[in-house]
């Protein structure tokens, strides 16, 4: 391998620091895994270990400050190198697999199939068994290109994460297409890839529209991307009840007023909380709740007064109020982090305990129940709650699709440069699961959602302040994710595991195998 393959690697470090993490350029990961896919094409097993460390060393430096408040700690910048080494440990593991493909098989469909299907089904897994969810997602950078983020609601981040790989697997065959042209094509023909045909221009009658190119790697992929772009920006811009050309007092919809009061673990401002909600609730505020952890509830008298105080202000206004507290009390050896619903009269709809503390950051807070609770209301559908680092567990968030919840309200509080990182990554779960969302944040970004990601309300705070936007009072919409979740991902493992099994079996065997070697192509 020459050596000048091997100065791919600053720029994949390079595009990987501003490719997934908080300073994220969405066309970067193509060309970050375009050029992994092209140096693992022509280099050997062993130098996939420097490909690894240039992704890990670029996740790095992509959230590096994940853990940093005001000052640099180095036990926040040594726990996320330690994480992000993992993370790109699991990036490299579709590149191993990949490059075993290269080495035995010669089927120039699979050969641009190979990655994305291991790519997704690879990161399906981390999503289920990851303590930090979904975080290190190349699917987050997408977020902004609304046609891609759409896609989310037919199989959560899954479904980008397979439009990216597959992209720059598609790309990666057009940058060695004289590689991969030695490989038989699926008609049999030796006929290069990119070849155009020869016809006689004096005989238009004759002319044939080139249908087979469709069947080629390159054309399947083409016609999927439009079909797949169509939808997603049809999905985004018309919206339920305005197709076609409907006049807009014909196409206008109820709304709905959402509050959001922020507040900083103080349990010493709880009556400038409840004053504040009070205003918003004067200005026409009908859902209304707290920040993450606003107040601190250390005793039960403290306790009684606290939802007292909620049951009073809620049933004199007649509004849904949400109350956040950190509750501890004295000899107790972990906090319980919670948001208690009152609903207009007064009454507990429900109480929800925070399922995902922050690993580290939270390690003093017990874990709640995974379930997310949920109240039927007569004027604004299902509401329900999650808190904060919940939705960065997609598929803890699943149930609230599957339970067709229509607003979520979301209580949230982050610290140093993650909270417009988060406020985004955190978007998709309204897309996903077809609800409206609320995010109520102290620190970061306070948002409002609908189920195709409109954003109707966003607010930079310092801790404290208060929020309050009018948005359209738009009920569940069904999505193919909350159908099938992710079935989609979970084939892409079965056939990930699938091809690992075979690749261990010997090529003197498999050629015992008619079928299978015309499948593959194996290589004698």
């Amino acid at each position: 391998m020459p050596v000048t393959f091997h100065l791919l690697l600053p720029l994949i470090f390079l595009l990987t620091v501003f490719g997934p993490g908080f300073q994220s350029v969405s066309i970067f990961p193509y060309f970050s895994l375009t050029l992994s896919l092209y140096y693992v094409t022509h280099t050997q097993f062993f130098n996939l270990l420097f490909l690894s460390l240039a992704l890990s060393l670029g996740s790095t430096f992509a959230y590096l400050g994940v853990l940093q408040n005001h000052e640099w700690a180095l036990e926040g910048i040594l726990i996320t190198i330690g994480s992000c080494f993992l993370i790109g440990s699991v990036l490299t593991l579709p590149f191993v697999i990949y490059k075993v493909f290269l080495t035995r098989w010669s089927n120039l469909h699979l050969s641009t199939l190979v990655f994305p299907i291991s790519w997704t089904g690879v990161w399906i897994v981390y999503y289920y068994i990851s303590p930090i969810g979904s975080w290190g997602s190349y699917a987050y950078s997408q977020f902004g290109i609304e046609p891609i983020v759409q896609l989310s609601s037919i199989a959560g981040i899954s479904a980008i994460d397979f439009l990216l790989s597959w992209s720059a697997s598609v790309f990666n065959l057009l940058l060695n297409w004289e590689y991969f042209n030695s490989f038989q094509t699926i008609s049999g023909e030796e006929q290069p890839l990119l070849a155009t045909q020869q016809r006689d221009r004096s005989s238009p009658a004759e002319i044939k529209l080139p249908w087979k190119k469709l069947t080629t790697p390159v054309g399947i992929y083409l016609s999927a991307v439009i079909v797949l772009f169509s939808y997603g920006a049809a999905r985004h811009n018309i919206l339920p009840g305005s197709f076609y050309m409907k006049f807009i007092d014909h196409a206008i919809v109820p709304t709905v007023k959402l509050g959001c009061v922020i507040g900083n673990n103080i349990e010493s401002k709880q009556s400038d909380y409840f004053d504040q909600t009070r205003d918003l609730a004067n200005k026409g505020g009908n859902i209304i709740i707290w920040s993450e952890s606003a107040v601190s509830v250390k005793n039960p008298k403290s306790y009684d007064s606290l939802m007292n105080q909620a049951r009073n202000v809620s049933a004199t206004y007649g509004i849904y109020l949400g109350v956040t507290y950190n509750k501890q009390y004295p000899g107790e050896k972990y906090s319980q982090n919670m948001v208690t619903l009152f609903d207009p009269k007064g009454q507990i709809a429900y109480k929800y305990q925070k399922s995902h503390p922050v690993v580290i950051v939270e390690s003093h807070i017990a874990p709640g129940p995974k379930v997310i609770p949920y109240v039927d209301t007569p004027e604004y559908g299902r509401l329900a709650s999650a808190i904060c680092f919940d939705l960065d567990f997609n598929t803890f968030m699943r149930q609230a699709g599957e339970n067709e919840v229509d607003f979520l309200l979301q209580p949230s509080w982050t610290w140093g440069p993650i909270g417009k990182y988060h406020s985004e990554i955190q978007s998709f779960r309204a897309v996903e699961n077809g609800m409206n969302l609320l995010r109520c944040s102290s620190w970061s970004p306070s948002t409002v959602y609908d189920p195709f990601h409109h954003i109707y309300a966003y607010k930079q705070n310092l801790g404290v302040g208060s929020m309050l936007a009018e948005v359209p009072l738009r009920r569940h919409t069904k999505t193919l994710y909350t159908i099938f979740g992710d079935l989609f991902a979970w084939c892409c493992f079965a056939a990930t595991l699938l091809y690992v099994t075979v690749s261990w079996i010997p090529l003197a065997t498999i050629g015992k195998w008619p079928a299978l070697v015309q499948l593959l192509n194996a290589k004698q």
